[in-house]
């Protein structure tokens, strides 16, 4: 699987792929381009927001087809509709108490924005028309839409879930959790609601015989959720360093995606590519093309052995439309395949879990199931209340493992563990009263979801005493063999404090206490899942006297090639010395380039004309350079060709109708896409020949000087 990686300033809040370019924003806010190759192409910080964005919450989103972007001002009590493609404002939209909360639907075609009392406008996009209006008695966590646009469910932070209908705006079920809800979906046929709670746990709600359980384990806090385009599987982020890929109607878990970096705060999916972005400014695109072709391959050829070895190694091939509906066509092959190897048993179980997303299939699924051996003993094992007996047999015949039988038992144990893991927090005397009254316990769980008590008892006093003497090593080696444990306190302590560090070696980066920010920088790498962060820091800060002594010197290409390849750099005193000259430089630049003096734009902007973090701002000085260079000086009868040329290089914009209009030519009105062909810094003019001064204009200047 090819992996690309891009690093920000600060965590990715926000992320789209627009079919030629990835559009991401981080929490400043600033707005990155870069191209397929995960290649810088441009920037632009948005001024005048006023609002700090929390790494976790919804305050800011990108539409799916990265035309859009919304972000909520809670100071100032806006939210802003930002025209991505443009880079400019296309709507201010007043909001009352705090809009903390935006969402675009699947199809970009609404939104939803919501404020700290619970009031929620749903808007079309296009028009900014008010779709609904619906009120919920506490704020807003999270929302989804239907596939059919004709309900949506709300979590909200009182641990309800409201589901509404569009149309009528009425309320049509409140269902109550445990513990918050923090991201959720409809199944594809919008007959069930599959949520992630704030504690990890997975829960499917049928919508049509109102029953809830519990679905295949999540154990960490869940970050965020992202559709996929075949609407049967969802990936959910969490604040740990995985990604999750789970079925919609059944909330069967297909696989784990584990990273290096810390906190997902941001993931986007096309049919072969995933972007997962974190909470310390890290990105990664995930391209799963070659491993497509070999899926493709295996299942053309019937090689449904090497089918669930890829699947079990890359089960991000179930975001891909064309390898799921070809699954789909050999289910019959697929439930006749024998798994040998573990992986082949791994990758099978997740191709089942797939396949039985269709009801048609599951039905016969289940009638294969029933013809079998395998489920004499395994429904006597259920009859018995032998769990151990049950999850052997499942284990032998995973297909058993799709009944509702294991469903309702492994929900069981489930919920035991989380009783059992906050009753070791709270007081470890009760949870053994707790174990001696169950009558259910299993002595060896095969699937690792339970443990016996003294084990289970030994191994959390031994996790605490790390966590306490800062052992980090060995709470990770410990968490790994007893992934129930990321549902502690103490561990989500650790793991904000590992969030913390990070912003503080950014500001103190940012104040120029380089010392503190490295010794901050060591206490994050000793922690195991910062541990590549933190070093990562380390190596930026080895390189800050070399920056300090390029800005004394006035060294500007030194300056931003050491911001480029070290991004804290750009939250320095010496990195911000040099935005403010350079804007110094723009305003100077700007005079002469209405004077159509290309060569004074240049000389005053020296260096800075070169620097590619600027390439935006550089382009549009020398393009009012240009225009105004043939508006003052090209020769009456050769403005026409000027201005063609002008086009050929970057197409229709404002300034260019404006200066047509005034020499009295027709413009023309096709924009480019790619804004210019050639390298803008080589070009000194576009007049051939002798310049000569337009008279008319300069009769006009004149004018109106007089």
């Amino acid at each position: 699987m090819k992996e690309l990686s891009l690093h920000l300033c600060r965590s990715v809040v926000a992320s789209a792929y627009t079919g030629k370019a990835f559009v991401i924003i981080d929490s400043t806010p600033t707005f990155y381009t870069y191209d397929t190759n995960a290649l810088f192409e441009s920037h632009s910080k948005l001024q005048g927001f006023a609002t700090y964005i929390n790494r976790y919450s919804h305050n800011i989103s990108v539409s799916h087809d990265g035309a859009h972007a919304l972000l909520c001002d809670t100071k100032k009590n806006r939210v802003l509709l930002i025209d991505m493609e443009n880079k400019k404002l296309k709507a201010n939209i007043p909001y009352a108490k705090a809009p903390s909360f935006a969402l675009f639907n699947h199809t970009s075609e609404y939104f939803i924005i919501s404020n700290s009392i619970g009031n929620m406008t749903i808007y079309n996009t296009d028009t900014l028309d008010v779709i609904a209006q619906l009120n919920m008695p506490d704020e807003l966590r999270t929302a989804t839409f239907s596939d059919d646009f004709s309900k949506i469910a709300i979590a909200a932070h009182n641990k309800k879930v409201y589901i509404y209908s569009i149309a009528t705006q009425k309320l049509l079920e409140t269902i109550t959790f445990d513990e918050i809800v923090e991201v959720l979906s409809f199944s594809k046929n919008n007959t069930t609601l599959l949520t992630f709670s704030r504690k990890g746990n997975v829960t499917l709600y049928s919508l049509v015989h109102k029953k809830m359980y519990r679905a295949a384990p999540h154990s960490q806090w869940p970050s965020t959720l992202a559709h996929t385009e075949n609407k049967e599987v969802v990936l959910v982020g969490t604040r740990g360093s995985q990604v999750d890929i789970y079925t919609t109607s059944r909330g069967n878990k297909l696989g784990t995606l584990h990273f290096d970096y810390w906190g997902v705060t941001s993931i986007y999916v096309t049919s072969e590519r995933v972007l997962v972005g974190f909470s310390d400014g890290n990105c990664i695109i995930l391209d799963i093309q070659e491993e497509v072709q070999k899926a493709l391959e295996a299942l053309q050829q019937n090689r449904i052995e090497i089918l669930a070895e890829l699947c079990y190694m890359y089960p991000l091939l179930f975001i891909n439309p064309q390898v799921c509906a070809l699954i789909n066509e050999k289910y019959k092959e697929i439930f006749s395949f024998e798994a040998k190897s573990d992986e082949q048993i791994l990758g099978y179980d997740a191709l089942i879990s797939f396949i039985i997303e269709n009801d048609a299939k599951k039905q016969e699924l289940l009638t294969y199931i029933y013809q079998s051996n395998e489920i004499v003993s395994f429904m006597q094992e259920v009859e018995c209340g032998n769990f151990d007996g049950a999850c052997e047999n499942t284990y032998k015949f995973p297909v058993l493992r799709q009944l509702r039988e294991f469903s309702e038992f492994r929900t069981i144990c489930h919920r035991n563990v989380s009783e059992e893991i906050e009753l070791l927090e709270k007081d470890p005397n009760k949870f053994t009263t707790y174990r001696e009254e169950k009558t259910h316990n299993c002595t060896a769980c095969i699937y690792k979801i339970l443990t016996n008590e003294e084990t289970l008892k030994r191994v959390y006093m031994d996790f605490k005493k790390a966590v306490h003497a800062k052992n980090y090593t060995t709470m990770l080696d410990l968490v790994t063999k007893f992934p129930s444990f990321k549902q502690t306190r103490l561990y989500r302590r650790i793991m904000s404090y590992g969030e913390a560090l990070i912003d503080k070696i950014l500001l103190m980066m940012q104040s120029d206490h380089i010392e503190e920010a490295a010794k901050y920088a060591v206490m994050l790498s000793k922690i195991k899942p910062f541990e590549k962060t933190g070093l990562d820091f380390k190596e930026q800060i080895t390189h800050f006297v070399t920056l300090e002594q390029a800005s004394k010197n006035n060294d500007v290409l030194k300056v931003f090639d050491l911001a480029e390849k070290n991004p804290a750099f750009r939250t320095t005193k010496a990195f911000k010395q040099q935005l403010q000259n350079y804007q110094g430089k723009y305003g100077l630049a700007k005079v002469q380039a209405i004077k159509g003096d290309v060569a004074a734009c240049k000389t005053i902007l020296g260096d800075y004309f070169k620097v590619e973090h600027f390439q935006e701002k550089n382009l549009e000085i020398l393009k009012l350079a240009l225009l105004h260079e043939i508006k003052h000086f090209a020769p009456k009868e050769s403005e026409k060709k000027f201005l063609d040329k002008y086009h050929e290089h970057f197409g229709w914009d404002e300034a260019y109708e404006q200066v047509c209009t005034l020499l009295q030519h027709t413009a023309n009105t096709i924009k480019k896409l790619t804004p210019i062909e050639t390298d803008y810094r080589e070009l000194q003019t576009l007049i051939d020949g002798e310049k000569v001064k337009n008279k008319v204009i300069k009769k006009k200047e004149n004018k109106s000087e007089a």
